[in-house]
């Protein structure tokens, strides 16, 4: 139930609360007395030993591929359904959810326009030629936006990416995945 609001060179954590945490408290509590009863069982049948050393290996790598899962690069990754280039540079990411709408990702990736190209390939966008470049504004405030940019869409979802004049931004704002 995170939030992202990840910026490039931003010292603070990108994971921000999602205001309705305390829903969570209940089932993280069930979860937590069912994975300790897991253990339990194991520590019955086996040595106690063996019980802590299973108890303390699948827990750090359940954090662990928790947190890998949740990095700003790879959600981007999960959202777009592609991988992204390491050329290309991930300068922001943020992601909000609606609790009933499904999530917003919101974005921004810069790299070399040959690289952007390659993405964009890989990507199932089409162009979507019904939009101006002037109502995409309040979508990315922070971008210039011309009328020389382009802009696409996926079918299947409440999208608009948008690629600059000179090919080396991407923007993306894509709802209800």
């Amino acid at each position: 139930m995170a939030c992202i609001d990840y910026h490039t060179g931003a010292t603070n954590f990108p994971f921000k609360s999602a205001g309705w945490f305390f829903l969570g408290i209940p089932f993280i509590g069930i979860t937590a007395v069912a994975y300790s009863l897991i253990f339990c069982l194991l520590r019955r049948l086996t040595t106690k030993r063996i019980g802590w050393m299973l108890l303390v290996a699948s827990s750090v790598a359940l954090i662990t591929l928790s947190i890998i899962n949740n990095l700003p690069r790879t959600r981007v990754e999960q959202i777009l359904n592609t991988g992204v280039p390491t050329d290309i540079e991930l300068i922001s990411l943020i992601t909000r959810d609606s609790f009933n709408g499904g999530m917003t990702y919101k974005g921004k990736l810069s790299g070399s326009d040959r690289e952007m190209a390659n993405l964009i390939k890989t990507l199932p966008l089409k162009p979507k030629n019904d939009i101006s470049p002037h109502n995409l504004q309040e979508t990315f405030p922070d971008a210039e936006l011309s009328e020389h940019g382009k802009i696409y869409g996926f079918d299947e979802k409440s999208s608009v990416v948008y690629v600059n004049q000179s090919g080396k931004s991407l923007y993306f704002s894509i709802r209800n995945r």
